[in-house]
């Protein structure tokens, strides 16, 4: 039995070029979002209850979460286990 050809059907060509514009409008958006939270990022040792030397502060003084710690969590809301501790910058 002979095989049958495919057809390239031009609404597919248009959809995958489609795509690919999706996937340039997500990778800008992601890059975008990601440098904005770099730019508001917390930073533990701008804090005034970190403690130094340590990977530990007021909140969470076992350790900090590693969430927390990289900057991956806005530390603005209550979290888990900090004891009604939140992120204040150090004055200058």
């Amino acid at each position: 039995m002979p095989k049958k050809k495919k057809k390239t059907n031009k609404q597919n060509v248009i959809q995958s070029s489609d795509t690919s514009e999706n996937y340039k409008e997500i990778i800008k958006a992601f890059d975008e979002e990601m440098a904005l939270r770099k730019k508001k990022r917390f930073d533990c040792s701008e804090c005034e209850h970190v403690h130094i030397g340590d990977v530990t502060c007021d909140a969470f003084p076992k350790c900090i979460p590693h969430q927390i710690w990289h900057g991956s969590v806005r530390y603005t809301k209550p979290y888990p286990g900090d004891n009604w501790i939140r992120f204040k910058r150090k004055k200058k």
